[in-house]
């Protein structure tokens, strides 16, 4: 185990000290990754068909708010189980947005076919109200219970500008910009 550790920690600064010359210091966050690694030469681009300049006359400000990073940790031991959610939201346009974004934890009968939510029930849910600034970026951290009864299976619903992926579970509107010095 530990020789593990000291093997991906030397592994972790080797690439840190070779990727400083395609400027990775300066890619803060995971839009920046991707471009540095595009430029080296490798990796998958994650903003794949996400135009970062929507025109400003965008008339849905959902259209506004992309998902820039998520993690998602299910502890199947707890008593009761829990799954961890990080999710990293971006405003992409260039007026400030308001938004409440609700995650839900439940389950559905095994047998569901992809997108079947008939026969979802929840058992835990969270909003997060918050308010973006053009360009600004917030992460948001929760802890929801969840549970198997017999015949499902437990899942989340995790809201998405996609349409197909819970979309209901996403409100935004457009705000003023609050005045300087605020």
């Amino acid at each position: 185990m530990m020789t593990l550790r000291l093997l991906l920690t030397l592994t972790t600064f080797c690439v840190m000290l070779t990727l400083p010359s395609v400027g990775w210091k300066a890619a803060a966050g995971p839009r920046e990754r991707q471009a540095v690694i595009r430029r080296a030469g490798g990796g998958a681009d994650i903003s794949a068909g996400q135009d970062k300049d929507k025109p400003e006359g965008t008339e849905d400000p959902v259209q506004c708010l992309q998902e820039s990073d998520s993690d998602i940790d299910w502890n199947t031991n707890g008593d009761p189980p829990v799954v961890r959610v990080m999710l990293e939201f971006e405003n992409i346009c260039k007026r400030p947005v308001s938004c409440k974004v609700t995650v839900q934890s439940g389950y559905r009968p095994t047998g569901a076919a992809k997108g079947d939510y008939s026969g979802w029930g929840v058992r835990d849910m969270l909003s997060f109200k918050f308010s973006l600034a053009p360009e600004e970026t917030r992460r948001f951290l929760t802890t929801l219970f969840w549970d198997k009864p017999k015949g499902t299976t437990p899942q989340l619903r995790i809201p998405s500008v996609d349409p197909a992926r819970h979309r209901e579970l996403m409100e935004c509107t457009f705000v003023e910009a609050e005045p300087a010095g605020r």
